[in-house]
């Protein structure tokens, strides 16, 4: 179950996909200036079925590992901007307490450096096209594999030399968000690892 965190201004990591609240909440602050308390003085009040959940806030990190743990869920943690880097041992010592296996994303190389500092976790690098760069940022880093945009085309050119050539590197591959069910197939036609999906059956 992937999600991804930013940090409050008062140092408690949340689940929320854009670093402002406008499309979730009932106003439009940037997470990371909040305090914690602030955000839970409001409602999430957009998503699919919220009437069904009135009243409901924020995400913490720890909820969200909870719910993992009782599920037996892998917990994928993506890293969104550069900021707060050197708070990641805070994340780290939350993921700690809790028995599921963690793997942490990033589009931002910079993050999975500072990541590697702190933890042997598994990380991937999130590009939306695997190219010769991709790949060498990856092995530099150590127990990274790279999770790409699998809809691009450009990623299947000339029999997805690309794709193979990361594999014949030793690198592990998954791909992003797969819907459609005929790409699912042509992924794993490629032995890539992972694949992300909104989409609980086809």
């Amino acid at each position: 179950a992937e999600c991804d965190i930013y940090r409050t201004k008062d140092g408690v990591w949340v689940v929320q996909h854009d670093v402002n609240t406008y499309r979730m909440m009932d106003f439009s602050k940037s997470i990371e200036k909040c305090t914690y308390d602030e955000l839970m003085e409001h409602n999430t009040d957009n998503g699919n079925h919220i009437d069904e959940y009135p009243n409901l806030k924020i995400c913490t990190l720890d909820e969200y590992l909870k719910c993992c743990e009782q599920y037996g869920m892998v917990a994928v943690i993506e890293l969104k901007g550069k900021n707060n880097t050197e708070h990641y041992d805070e994340i780290v010592s939350t993921v700690d307490k809790y028995s599921c296996d963690v793997i942490y994303i990033s589009f931002h190389e910079e993050n999975l450096y500072a990541l590697r500092k702190v933890t042997n976790a598994p990380l991937m690098y999130l590009v939306n096209v695997v190219d010769d760069e991709a790949i060498e940022v990856a092995k530099s880093i150590g127990n990274c594999g790279i999770d790409f945009d699998g809809n691009k085309e450009k990623n299947y050119e000339n029999d997805a030399e690309i794709l193979k050539k990361a594999q014949a590197e030793g690198l592990t591959l998954g791909a992003w968000t797969i819907d459609d069910i005929e790409v699912m197939e042509k992924l794993l036609s490629y032995n890539v690892n992972y694949i992300t999906t909104n989409c609980i059956t086809y």
